[in-house]
């Protein structure tokens, strides 16, 4: 049998910007981690690679850093995409999958006292789903989804194509990729859909928006 997760479903800005507050709660962690360590430069690597050095704040649960980096800016790049699309859908309530337990979540929300106006669990649902073929946004209505990623570049692993045919497979009727890449132009971008639809059999009609994410946005 699948195993089971627990998500968060938001519904507004406010619940968005504290499931930010948590993810930067672990990157302080691992700065800290980082600023106190001395040692052989190997050893070093080492640690960042294979140690659980770094701490997913999230679901509180230690990882390697190099896992941490990945899904910091994977987490990010949710969250922005989810915000935007509460913007151009009101109303709508989005289930986030960070692909994480929440199981343990509730404890660190307690910590934040100035969040506390949002009521415990800081409005967040938990939700068990069987997992199966999830995605990184999908309205509780199955109206609106997306996929969401950071990368070096959107061609890197092939990251962007990839998240495409993916979101290809929701039956959504608002489907979307949100990305960040560092450089790249923010905003809605046409000429990647082109280049997705000279890539992808069948892309160019399925009214896919691809959207790429500023600096700010997952910082």
């Amino acid at each position: 049998m699948p195993r089971r997760s627990t998500t968060p479903v938001v519904s507004g800005s406010r619940e968005v910007e504290l499931l930010r507050r948590l993810v930067r709660l672990g990157a302080w962690h691992a700065k800290e981690n980082l600023f106190n360590v001395d040692r052989d430069p190997m050893e070093l690597l080492h640690a960042l690679k294979f140690e659980h050095t770094g701490l997913n704040s999230v679901s509180e649960r230690r990882q390697n850093v190099v896992e941490q980096l990945y899904r910091t800016f994977k987490m990010m790049a949710i969250l922005a995409g989810a915000e935007s699309l509460l913007e151009e859908h009101r109303g709508i309530h989005l289930t986030l999958d960070f692909g994480l337990s929440f199981s343990r979540a509730p404890t660190l929300v307690r910590a934040l006292s100035d969040w506390r106006d949002l009521g415990p669990p800081f409005n967040l649902v938990e939700r068990y789903l069987y997992v199966t073929d999830r995605f990184d946004i999908d309205s509780r209505d199955n109206k609106v989804a997306a996929q969401a990623f950071a990368a070096t570049s959107e061609g890197s692993n092939s990251a962007l194509r990839k998240n495409c045919e993916r979101i290809m497979r929701h039956p959504a009727q608002r489907r979307y990729v949100f990305f960040y890449t560092p450089n790249e132009r923010p905003g809605r971008r046409d000429d990647l859909e082109r280049r997705m639809s000279g890539k992808i059999p069948e892309f160019g009609k399925q009214g896919i928006e691809i959207w790429a994410l500023s600096h700010e946005a997952i910082m």
